[in-house]
């Protein structure tokens, strides 16, 4: 985790933030994403630091290259007296061997 990026659920419902603020991580991220340079990021957030910034984008950067470990696939049961109907099927999920 990078030291400037904060993760608390009392602040911001436990969003990323940059540490000190309640400026979300997520929000840098877009504004870079659609099309705001480091200096009007800056200007909109005057209480970071274009090292926030950039910051933030190595963390985005990271979660990016986040990868699930494999897991079993999820079981589908019909439960008993249950029938195809204009619903769907009544089905039973959940894990297991």
């Amino acid at each position: 985790m990078h030291d400037r990026i904060e993760i608390s659920p009392k602040i911001c419902h436990g969003r990323p933030v940059i540490k000190g603020t309640r400026v979300m991580v997520a929000n840098i991220l877009g504004a870079l994403s659609g099309g705001d340079s480091i200096e009007v990021v800056l200007e909109d957030y005057p209480n970071i630091t274009r090292e926030d910034v950039l910051v933030a984008l190595a963390f985005g950067g990271e979660l990016s290259q986040f990868q699930e470990s494999p897991t079993r696939h999820r079981r589908h049961e019909v439960l008993p007296g249950r029938e195809l109907s204009q619903g769907g099927w009544g089905v039973a999920r959940h894990g297991g061997p």
